[in-house]
């Protein structure tokens, strides 16, 4: 998560940039990850006992899915649409760039949101050798993306993007194989209720 600050580091005179990345993404990413963690922590406990009576948790998924996706996705819009006016607002008018490169985040920091909670589905039905290789290969990409950009002589900014871009992509992927998983389990139970 945090291939920007090597990166860049490596550059010279994008010192100032690591900065606005650091800050935007501590301000942002910190809450929500103490937040999708506590969600992720019951769904895992809740998901467990619905494993254990009904041989699926896809009922509870499916809710938790839609409710994160109702906060998420209109909170962190308005995040985007006002990210450097907030951050003006509240911690002063040296913190507009900070602003900006919290913009380019929020649409990530939204998907993490809901994203990360719904992955413990992946341990729940005992895919943890997947979640391993699956969390590998986005740290790599992540780092990948932001690296290429620079070599390919980017804009400081744009290696930035590339992060969000790489990171975005990983967590569909994430949310797109919980969703798999969740299906497959859940055919697999009514399938075995039915029999």
């Amino acid at each position: 998560m945090m291939a920007p600050v090597y990166v860049l580091g490596l550059q010279a005179g994008m010192l100032a940039l690591v900065g606005h990345f650091n800050r935007a993404r501590g301000l942002l990413a910190m809450p929500v990850q103490l937040f999708a963690q506590a969600i992720g922590q019951v769904f895992f406990r809740r998901g467990a006992e619905e494993i254990g009576h009904y041989g699926s948790c896809s009922h509870l998924f499916v809710r938790l899915a839609i409710g994160l996706t109702a906060i998420g996705i209109p909170l962190f819009t308005l995040l985007y649409l006002i990210a450097p006016t907030l951050f003006v607002f509240v911690l002063g008018p040296n913190w507009h760039e900070t602003g900006e490169v919290a913009r380019i985040l929020a649409p990530v920091i939204g998907l993490q949101f809901i994203t990360m909670p719904l992955t413990k589905i992946l341990w729940l039905h005992g895919y943890q050798r997947l979640d391993f290789w699956m969390s590998s290969f986005f740290a790599a990409t992540t780092a990948g993306a932001t690296a290429l950009s620079i070599w390919l002589h980017a804009e400081p900014i744009g290696a930035i993007i590339a992060y969000a871009v790489a990171q975005g992509l990983m967590y569909v992927t994430f949310l797109g194989t919980a969703f798999l998983i969740a299906y497959r389990h859940r055919r697999t139970s009514r399938e075995s209720a039915a029999t």
